[in-house]
């Protein structure tokens, strides 16, 4: 059965000021989020910042929240935006979604 979101367990929390983040969750993209936010430049560093606002919004934190994550856990980001696209399988033993994977910390099948 297909969720309408991931819960996505970090590898290295991080501390905030307020808070600390070990764990996000990725709402599944619409057709409205892709338009808004999916990166459109041609230069790397800009899509990479591009990227940031979109998962920013998907996971209902702030750009400069993704922006501090460690690279393992970004991307875990991206491998569950590829899963909700359809570009990428799901774990085994998961959820279409791949929920169960993410919450445990493992990362996609190869």
């Amino acid at each position: 059965m297909k969720t309408p979101f991931a819960v996505i367990a970090l590898s290295w929390p991080k501390q905030l000021a307020d808070r600390e983040i070990s764990e996000l969750t990725m709402k599944r993209p619409t057709v409205n989020d892709e338009l808004k936010y999916a990166p459109s430049s041609s230069n790397l560093r800009t899509q990479m910042e591009e990227e940031a606002r979109y998962f920013a919004h998907l996971c209902g934190i702030s750009p400069e929240e993704v922006k501090s994550l460690d690279m393992e856990d970004y991307d875990k980001l991206q491998q569950q935006y590829l899963i909700f696209r359809g570009r990428a399988e799901a774990p085994k033993g998961t959820d279409a979604g791949g929920s169960a994977a993410f919450a445990a910390g493992a990362h996609a099948a190869e």
